[in-house]
């Protein structure tokens, strides 16, 4: 008999920086959040290796071997589905654990072995540009009854092709991008920011040289660049709105512009700008 194939990982990855998400768990539900979302974990990458079967049964068995309260339990789940680290959308149709997070750090993991397809229900990423070396599950030749007088040049044909479509499905990891060489992005990611934004090889290289300098990490540095170069915008947008405002060197004179009730304050008028009430903030 073949030997059965692994379907978990041995580890997986965690952040040094806190995520906000499992933060706002946190201050919720208490300390406990932050461990039973470890251990859930443990219990996805370590069993199906991308999600986990939860129900009433599967709580009050997790409950009982951590020494938690069911109800404890629940809540952090609820508050870990409402907080995006687990899908609500997966959880709500087929009662499992799962993120489009954890699906990629399992198929990295696993990007060197062969393993079986997905469950299309559950995939929150895109198989083919992960490029992960994915077979078919072997088949049941007894329920499907298959034609044992096969011709041997057909199923020679066959060995040919699926040795061609392992060869071209090899992971290949995107190069990292930015002055440090730790920004990544996947080719579509980095062309859809190109296009939209002229200027976003500079950002890429300052939230490289940021993060290197600081030790802090994102989930997702797609999402965080767009954010940057947002801002960006806003702040090139109001800038000579700003440098047009009186400064107090010029309140001296009787014809001085009338004080305001309270100073100036920058950042005020920078949120109030971002929100294109430019108005509101200098009256």
């Amino acid at each position: 008999m073949p030997r059965p194939k692994k379907t978990n990982i041995d580890y997986f990855p965690l952040y040094c920086c806190y995520d906000e998400r499992i933060a706002l768990a946190e201050a919720e539900q208490g300390i406990e959040a932050f461990y039973i979302y470890i251990k859930l974990l443990m219990r996805i990458y370590g069993g199906k290796g991308y999600y986990l079967e939860w129900d009433n049964k599967k709580e009050i068995l997790f409950s009982n071997e951590n020494h938690i309260e069911a109800d404890k339990v629940h809540q952090v789940v609820e508050a870990l589905i409402m907080y995006d680290l687990f899908s609500r959308e997966i959880y709500d149709n087929y009662g499992i654990l799962t993120s489009k997070e954890i699906q990629e750090h399992y198929l990295y993991a696993v990007s060197r072995r062969k393993i079986d397809q997905l469950d299309q229900r559950l995939v929150l990423v895109n198989v083919t540009e992960t490029k992960v070396n994915v077979t078919e599950t072997q088949v049941n030749v007894t329920e499907t009854r298959v034609n044992v007088a096969e011709s041997t040049q057909i199923k020679e044909n066959k060995r040919k092709e699926n040795k061609t479509i392992e060869k071209e499905s090899v992971f290949e990891a995107p190069a990292p991008k930015g002055q440090m060489n730790n920004v990544i992005l996947t080719e579509e990611e980095y062309g859809a920011l190109k296009s939209k934004y002229t200027d976003i090889d500079n950002t890429i290289d300052r939230l490289s040289v940021y993060m290197a300098s600081t030790g802090k990490s994102y989930p997702s540095h797609y999402a965080t660049l767009i954010r940057w170069a947002e801002e960006d915008i806003c702040r090139q947008s109001i800038a000579p709105i700003y440098s047009s405002y009186p400064s107090k060197a010029t309140t001296n004179t009787k014809a001085a512009v009338p004080k305001r009730e309270s100073s100036f304050d920058i950042d005020e008028f920078y949120e109030f700008a971002c929100k294109q009430d430019i108005r509101a903030c200098l009256t």
